[in-house]
């Protein structure tokens, strides 16, 4: 019988750890996948208790729950800036007609440049075989069958590829968003909870070498809230030199995903990074 409140972090017979997270519902939710040590679990732990405090938090997908194409590309036409609704519409219905009936069901990882080409192709010969179609319909009802009255195709192919395109640059983006918090706790010598408090003012990434300011830390209270405060010591108020590979990605990361003010976490679930905005699917 599971325990009514388990333990963060777990260690397997594998010798792998498993973490899990209490939800805001108060539901144990796992990580999607096991850790090699206890560190990188209980990384994982901080991660998702900051974001439930700042109330950005997501639930992580399931484990075997890679999210398709066809289920991506939906999710980022909900949530895509549009200001018009025929817009989305527009998305909705190259979706529906271009891209599910060969592309709804394989995994993101899955697909690859020459899968792309290749259901391009398809795509372009059935839009062709389509609209060869409905020209011999009108012509045999006598109608009109001008390049105005049947599109040959070609530039609903256009418009299903550039909504791929821009969807999968968001796909893209989203994979290495953790990727430096990870680097940061292997080489800063930093704490979890003192990475998970920084903010863009604590960098300093144009001296040589490159500084953080640690001034904060990310805690967590007898009574399980988790707040920022000052560290328990003075001595743990510091500036903490990086190396040169660590900067380098940490200005990426930056320039990706954290907003410009000051006080902008530098590592936080919800990015300053929108997706790309594809290219008009029809002509203005």
């Amino acid at each position: 019988m599971e325990p009514l409140f388990p333990r963060a972090v777990e260690e397997l017979r594998s010798g792998r750890f498993r973490a899990r997270v209490l939800g805001p519902d108060g539901r144990s939710v796992n990580a999607p996948s096991t850790f090699a040590t206890c560190t990188d679990a209980g990384l994982w732990v901080d991660v998702q208790r900051t974001d439930i405090a700042r109330g950005v938090w997501k639930p992580p997908a399931r484990r075997g729950s890679t999210p398709t194409v066809g289920r991506y590309v939906e999710q980022w036409i909900s949530a895509h800036p549009t200001a018009r609704a025929s817009t989305q519409e527009l998305y909705a219905s190259v979706l529906r007609t271009c891209l599910v009936p060969s592309l709804d069901r394989i995994p993101l990882p899955e697909l690859t440049p020459q899968r792309v080409r290749r259901w391009r192709y398809v795509l372009g010969e059935r839009l062709a075989s389509d609209a060869e179609r409905r020209r011999a319909e009108l012509k045999a009802r006598g109608k009109d069958v001008s390049a105005a009255s049947v599109r040959d195709g070609s530039a609903r192919q256009a418009q299903a590829y550039r909504l791929l395109r821009a969807a999968m640059a968001s796909a893209v983006t989203d994979g290495p968003r953790y990727r430096v918090l990870v680097l940061a706790a292997a080489w800063s010598s930093l704490r979890q909870g003192e990475l998970l408090a920084l903010t863009r003012a604590d960098l300093d990434l144009d001296t040589d070498p490159a500084v953080v300011r640690v001034s904060r830390g990310v805690r967590r209270s007898d009574a399980g809230t988790i707040y920022t405060g000052l560290p328990k010591t003075k001595s743990s108020v510091r500036t903490v030199s990086l190396p040169a590979p660590l900067a380098d990605a940490l200005a990426a990361h930056l320039a990706a995903f954290v907003g410009g003010e000051p006080d902008a976490l530098v590592f936080a679930t919800s990015p300053k990074y929108s997706p790309p905005k594809p290219a008009p699917l029809c002509p203005s």
